[in-house]
């Protein structure tokens, strides 16, 4: 490459970066503003400057980087490759021979860069969907995943002289670490946390749209990148255009459709609108914002009991002047609304808060006990086989889970019926204090969760948690309250 070369791409590198920047947050834009107006936020109030507008357009185009960087460089290096053979003069004048030799170059470079395709999807998969806490217990297997991946890259490198020479050699040292790279992938997506994830983004309709644009794409792009390469000077603009209109009709579909699915499913923490990992919150209304003035849109959501202070929400969305709230518990909480199923929406003006009090349950210590200590919280597991062991023995006596987290067996204590489905598998010696909560909780055990009063809900919580901890020993760990009491 000449001097001038270099020069034009330095010249010209600000407006690359201007360019990508701008096709970053038009997408991530349309993502987030589809992915709202889907739970019934339309016109967030003009919020136009948003970092997470540009982390979302990055999380977008990422399956594009994970097929078209190895792709268009296998493109690339078997160009140079192949003129190379073809300049070596063993098969000037031998034709078959040099086809040979290019499919066998063509072979050994698609089982590297397949191995570094599997790699990059499975590093994508576990970007996408894997919890905050899943790298630190996996780590070996991450580690080993990566190690594998460069070692099949420097042995492809390494051999890549002696591509056209006949033997089994270069081939084994092609295929091994592939073959390793896709056996410890599966290991990894195939873990609870993430497997089950994976199963619902692909029941969902726009993953399989998502999947078939992005290969058009990908097709459609490489197609026009060597057409333009051999049409003549004349012909390059129109070919250009032609491209672009065919690229960007496929890309604006292919953005509602990752609005839709894919984006959904993504932890709020990594840039998505998946919340069900996202903390909690309470908001405290002004001193002015007494009972009697609260709006009507406010009082669903106002703890009256407990001071001018909500009950515990989930943030949807903030603007400079307004913030989105749902009931943490809504139409199913965080794990349902991903699937589609809207929760009702608050929206309330910042002028009207003191404050936000984001609460992980995690870090709860304090020496009154509360119905928080009920919850179940990472803590209190060993590691995630625990948690799998118990989500086992609930799906086996018929309580249906959408995943096996500690979100969703918290959900599970909401279960007001739970204790009738479960009683009579279960041969359990019943303490002062279950036989009590069940006299108690007799005539609200039919009723569904959000119907009942909140003392009647901190019942259900309590009753559904001790079952557990006597049906499911030693899988099912006991609660702090329950170790105090």
């Amino acid at each position: 490459m000449s001097s001038g070369d270099h020069e034009f791409k330095l010249r010209h590198l600000p407006e690359w970066f201007l360019g990508i920047t701008g096709l970053l947050y038009i997408s991530g834009y349309f993502i987030v503003s589809l992915n709202l107006g889907r739970i019934g936020i339309i016109d967030a109030g003009g919020d136009y400057l948003k970092l997470r507008y540009i982390v979302a357009g990055m999380l977008y185009f990422l399956p594009y980087l994970i097929i078209l960087l190895p792709f268009l460089a296998m493109i690339n290096a078997g160009r140079v490759r192949h003129t190379q053979l073809a300049d070596k003069a063993e098969y000037k004048e031998k034709p078959n021979e040099l086809f040979k030799a290019k499919m066998l170059y063509t072979v050994k470079a698609g089982l590297s860069f397949s191995n570094m395709i599997v790699y990059l999807t499975v590093i994508g998969i576990l970007l996408y969907f894997a919890p905050h806490n899943f790298i630190k217990e996996e780590w070996i297997l991450v580690l080993f995943l990566s190690l594998f991946a460069v070692f099949g890259l420097a042995l492809s490198i390494i051999y890549d002289s002696k591509s056209d020479k006949k033997g089994i050699v270069p081939y084994v040292f092609r295929l091994l670490p592939l073959v390793a790279v896709l056996v410890i992938g599966i290991l990894l997506i195939t873990k609870k946390d993430i497997y089950s994830t994976l199963i619902e983004v692909k029941e969902r309709p726009g993953t399989k749209l998502f999947l078939l644009f992005l290969l058009l794409i990908t097709l459609t792009y490489i197609s026009f990148s060597l057409k333009i390469k051999n049409s003549p000077q004349e012909m390059t603009n129109p070919v250009i255009f032609i491209g672009i209109c065919i690229v960007g009709t496929l890309y604006i579909l292919n953005v509602i459709a990752f609005a839709f699915s894919i984006y959904s499913y993504i932890p709020a923490y990594k840039g998505g609108a998946d919340l069900s990992e996202m903390l909690d919150a309470t908001i405290w209304f002004r001193d002015n914002y007494n009972e009697p003035r609260i709006p009507s849109i406010a009082k669903d959501i106002y703890a009256g009991d407990k001071g001018l202070k909500s009950e515990k929400v989930k943030v949807i969305h903030e603007t400079p002047s307004v913030i989105y709230v749902a009931k943490i518990n809504d139409a199913g909480g965080a794990n349902a609304w991903r699937k589609g199923v809207g929760p009702t929406i608050y929206s309330i003006r910042r002028e009207n808060i003191a404050s936000i009090v984001y609460t992980r349950r995690e870090n709860i210590a304090s020496i009154v006990y509360t119905l928080n200590t009920l919850y179940f919280i990472r803590k209190d597991f060993d590691n995630t086989k625990q948690i799998e062991k118990l989500c086992q023995k609930l799906t086996q006596d018929g309580v249906k889970l959408d995943s096996c987290k500690i979100v969703t067996l918290n959900n599970v204590l909401h279960v007001t019926e739970l204790y009738d489905k479960i009683i009579t598998k279960h041969s359990i010696k019943q303490n002062d204090q279950l036989q009590s909560l069940v006299k108690e909780t007799n005539n609200i055990r039919k009723q569904h969760y959000s119907d009942i009063r909140k003392d009647e809900q901190e019942k259900i919580i309590k009753l559904n948690r001790i079952l557990m901890e006597l049906a499911y020993a030693p899988d099912c760990p006991v609660s702090s309250y329950v170790a105090i009491q």
